[in-house]
């Protein structure tokens, strides 16, 4: 087995370093074959020389730089196009999701043979906006994509590399992580997991890319901004 860790950072100076090492010397003592594949969004120059150092310290780490800001779902996307694991994970850059929580991912993916595990937080560590982005966003994903009841979205999630192939060759032109893995996946499975206070200091969230986000959700994956207008027009 081989697997693929994907991470998009944006303006992380302060902490990449910290948290690729704690991720990366976990993986070299629990899996044989891994790649971590480290997407700079653009952000500040401090990052991508950071990351650059990284990689030539550590094995198995592959780095590149978006030449401008596209946005976390963009940056998975390449890392996706980028990658080799039989499995893949995406994961935050600042150390929320402790990498021992990567194992419970694998075990259940195996177990269920499913496409795509998300974890599911039983105690959220994020900032107040942060935790309104998500609640809307899962409301969306409910709404737009008819996931079962119960499941929630997160940005820990493993994919497997079929799933991933039918991503990439979707070619979409608004990549959305959480929705392709959604609409091309087989099966899912939501599953528990830690979660830590997060590294960064201020949340690059803000309320103007969180209603991006949606609103290129909504246009992007669903018919309903449609079947408004047409309803509009109609009366």
């Amino acid at each position: 087995m081989f697997l693929s860790i994907v991470i998009p950072t944006y303006k992380s100076s302060a902490f990449i370093k910290k948290s690729i090492r704690e991720i990366h010397y976990f993986l070299e003592e629990n899996l044989l074959n891994f790649e971590i594949i480290i997407v700079n969004d653009s952000g500040d120059y401090n990052t991508w020389e950071k990351l650059k150092q990284i990689c030539a310290e550590l094995k198995n780490i592959k780095v590149y730089n978006l030449y401008k800001n596209f946005g976390q779902h963009y940056s998975n996307h390449i890392g996706f196009i980028k990658s080799k694991g039989d499995f893949i994970i995406t994961m935050d850059d600042d150390s929320q999701n402790p990498p021992d929580q990567i194992l419970k991912l694998l075990e259940e993916i195996k177990k269920s043979r499913v496409d795509l595990v998300v974890g599911v937080y039983k105690e959220r560590k994020h900032t107040a906006v942060r935790l309104i982005s998500s609640k809307l966003m899962n409301f969306l994903i409910k709404k737009v994509f008819k996931t079962p009841k119960n499941f929630k979205s997160s940005n820990f999630r493993l994919l497997s590399r079929s799933l991933i192939n039918r991503i990439i060759n979707s070619n979409p032109d608004f990549p959305y992580t959480t929705g392709q893995a959604l609409k091309f996946a087989s099966s899912i499975r939501n599953i528990q997991v830690k979660h830590k206070g997060s590294l960064r200091k201020k949340s690059s969230y803000n309320i103007f890319s969180l209603f991006s986000l949606a609103w290129n959700a909504l246009t992007n994956y669903s018919n309903l901004p449609l079947r408004f207008v047409s309803l509009g027009g109609l009366l």
